[in-house]
């Protein structure tokens, strides 16, 4: 058996079997998506999904968003639409440039806390998870660790935080399987992100262009 929520605006809703359909439904197992977690060192714990999705909106979308059926005023972690829902899980288009959410915290406990990547599927690997504590001025890389911080005052609502999504960086190559032969790599990327590449390094702010020899 199966259990659900719905949202409705009618004071009552009815189900019967002529809603039934037989068959066996088909699992999107290559879906693009990341759960962001919450934690706290009393052992707390709570996570909030997002979910990349070629037709999905920065609004709230009905066919893919789940919203917060109330929220634990005192440990709890959500997303926030562009028209303002509160969302337990969200979907977001594909990444043709940055994105910027930002998340609910609720977190009356003093103490450690942390915020990170709990599962990341099917994403490229340069896409980047950036969060902004903007009460401190900290932009930190959450593919480099949880970013934990010591609270020392309640923590309500949607002011503090917000997650930058950086698109993955594209390769362009040319002749690179000819031995002996000059080659070029261009890499297209955005702030924040570093490269070395045949011995060179550096920070990839717009475009770069290597040469390999």
């Amino acid at each position: 058996c199966q259990g659900f929520f719905i949202e409705s605006n009618k004071p009552s809703v009815t189900f019967n079997n002529t809603m039934r359909i037989g068959g066996q439904a088909q699992f999107y197992e290559d879906i693009q998506r990341v759960w962001l977690k919450f934690d706290n060192n009393f052992g707390g714990s709570t996570e909030t999904l997002l979910a990349f999705v070629e037709d999905a909106t920065m609004n709230r979308d009905m066919q893919y968003d789940a919203p917060m059926f109330g929220q634990n005023q005192d440990f709890d972690l959500w997303t926030v639409s562009q028209d303002n829902f509160d969302l337990a899980i969200q979907a977001v288009p594909y990444l043709p440039s940055e994105i910027s959410i930002p998340l609910g915290v609720n977190c009356t406990l003093i103490g450690t806390q942390s915020i990170g990547l709990s599962t990341i599927e099917n994403i490229d690997e340069t896409v980047l998870f950036i969060l902004e504590d903007t009460q401190l001025g900290v932009f930190h890389s959450l593919r480099e660790g949880d970013y934990v911080w010591q609270n020392n005052e309640v923590t309500l609502g949607t002011s503090r935080f917000i997650l930058h999504i950086k698109p993955a960086i594209i390769f362009n190559y040319t002749q690179t399987s000819c031995t002996g032969e000059d080659a070029t790599v261009t890499i297209v990327g955005n702030p924040n992100w570093n490269y070395s590449l045949n011995g060179e390094t550096g920070s990839i702010e717009d475009t770069v262009v290597v040469e390999i020899s």
